[in-house]
């Protein structure tokens, strides 16, 4: 039996899953092996999101396998039953499918625990579908996943990442485009922005094969806008350390071919100046643990090797 992930949105847009609001009526264990035991959980089904329609008040029971022992399970969260207390009157975020195996029983490949039928990822899910399902015209569609990357995070804003990287419904260019747009947006809280910004270096954004193309550009452009515009010192350590995965990264085997690559992206960014990240990385305020100087060090040296005044 495959562990139960924590993690819904994948299953938003695949065909054939059925997502779900369930409440837990009860357990029951069918066998104890070793320091895992399985069973079922009987489900009453309250709302149905994608999938089979189900009425709300169909009971539905589904396999479950975690460790026995409570101890075990905090150190086995990967798989999600073990997060779970399962006990009766929880409400889930449930996805599954009827079993291949066993009629009448049902396989549950994700789970989310909520408060209750009025808690806010309920709202966020219905917002999730809205955009999954909209029909209207590509730039509306545009500005409301734009607008769900704005937000606290959370469910909503992991499924507009999703769109927008692993599905890549808008393209590189484009998705690449709308998360910088979200992290420089005066609507998106400032802890977000740099979660945000780590996905920028997502393969599907990224390339370093790519070079020094508008992309790349944008992205290196973005990482430095935020680093400069940091004011507390361990978060643009931290935003440091982004933006040197970027630009210190092996472009080319070729040494020489690697320096002009590194110099074109960094000179293709009109802002921030040069000048201003220069000012930033030899600001003697700014100081770190050794790892943390030798990345400042290296991405002073390509700066002031990239500026326009060293051509």
């Amino acid at each position: 039996m495959d562990d139960l992930s924590s993690d819904l949105i994948p299953f938003i847009s695949e065909a054939g899953a059925t997502v779900l609001m369930v409440k837990i009526v009860d357990t029951r264990t069918l066998a104890r092996e070793g320091d895992s035991e399985r069973g079922t959980v009987n489900f009453e089904v309250l709302r149905v999101f994608q999938g089979d329609p189900l009425r709300a008040g169909t009971s539905i029971e589904v396999f479950f396998s975690r460790k026995q022992n409570p101890v075990l399970r905090v150190r086995n969260l990967l798989n999600y039953w073990n997060v779970l207390a399962l006990k009766p009157g929880e409400v889930l975020l449930l996805v599954c499918q009827p079993s291949p195996a066993v009629s009448h029983a049902w396989t549950a490949f994700a789970a989310m625990q909520v408060e209750s039928s009025a808690d806010p990822k309920i709202k966020e899910l219905e917002e999730c579908y809205h955009i999954e399902r909209f029909n209207g015209s590509p730039e509306d569609k545009e500005d409301l996943v734009e607008q769900s990357l704005e937000g606290n995070g959370g469910l909503l804003r992991d499924y507009a990442l999703d769109l927008v990287s692993r599905r890549s419904i808008f393209g590189r260019a484009l998705g690449a485009e709308i998360v910088t747009k979200a992290i420089s947006s005066a609507h998106t809280p400032p802890d977000q922005e740099f979660a945000l910004a780590s996905r920028l270096l997502d393969r599907s954004f990224f390339e370093t094969t790519s070079g020094p193309d508008a992309t790349n550009v944008r992205i290196v452009a973005a990482l430095a806008s935020g680093f400069i515009t940091e004011t507390r010192q361990e978060n643009r350590l931290e935003w440091a350390a982004l933006l040197g995965s970027a630009v210190l990264r092996e472009f080319s085997s070729d040494p020489a071919r690697d320096r002009t690559i590194r110099r074109d992206l960094i000179r293709a960014i009109k802002s921030p100046a040069s000048n201003q990240v220069i000012s930033v990385l030899t600001d003697p305020g700014l100081d770190g643990a050794k790892d943390s100087r030798e990345i400042l060090l290296e991405l002073l040296e390509v700066w002031r090797a990239s500026a326009p005044s060293q051509r």
